[in-house]
């Protein structure tokens, strides 16, 4: 296992994948020769923890450099160390299901806040690979709140890509709910200027929409 690999496992768990070297560059700085390396950090898109940030990335590798402990044995210049690209996250509109609430949903580490958000992943990551592929990543549900049971989360995208707007969002959104192909029911999209409400009787989920 690579010795970054081992830092990065001990620092964020299953979040964490592999790193990959990408390239090595020989540099010169004070007359003396140094290598520049570069590394990719591949982070798992099931977790329902969010990506960590550019910070805590650099943090944990500079923490191991300067810890005689941590058994990373390179000699690094800590001020090299760098993140040259990330990916983006940003909130979707927020969407609510006919659900009822419960109070360990407030709390990101419980069993019942990581089974609801393994679920929204799994059932609407496929729809919204199908329509911003390959400007997608993954869906990080953030919190959730009451009434029925009100979703926010995130979107990630690759490192230069432009965010899908809100209505292309809600359309993807939309195109879930009347699916057919999901155990939930959004019953109310809310977007930019715009609130996009669905009922359900007998079966049937009918779209419609009120201007602000």
């Amino acid at each position: 296992m690579h010795m970054c690999d081992v830092v990065y496992l001990r620092r964020f768990g299953l979040r964490f994948l592999r790193t990959i070297v990408t390239a090595f560059r020989q540099v010169s700085r004070n007359r003396m020769d140094s290598v520049e390396t570069d590394l990719d950090l591949e982070f798992n898109e099931t977790s329902t923890e969010p990506l960590p940030q550019s910070s805590e990335v650099v943090e944990t590798l500079v923490n191991a450099v300067n810890d005689n402990s941590s058994g990373f044995n390179v000699d690094v210049r800590v001020d090299s160390i760098v993140v040259t690209s990330a990916p983006n996250s940003t909130g979707i509109p927020q969407f609510r299901t006919n659900e009822t609430f419960t109070a360990d949903l407030l709390n990101s580490t419980s069993d019942a806040f990581r089974t609801r958000s393994s679920l929204l992943k799994r059932e609407l990551e496929p729809f919204f690979f199908e329509d911003f592929q390959p400007d997608f990543i993954s869906l990080t549900p953030r919190s959730f709140s009451n009434g029925s049971i009100i979703h926010m989360t995130d979107i990630n995208v690759p490192f230069n890509t432009t965010f899908p707007n809100d209505a292309q969002i809600i359309a993807t959104l939309t195109r879930a709910a009347l699916s057919g192909n999901l155990s939930i029911t959004i019953t109310f999209i809310n977007g930019t200027g715009r609130q996009t409400c669905y009922s359900s009787k007998q079966g049937l989920i009918i779209e419609g929409e009120t201007v602000q």
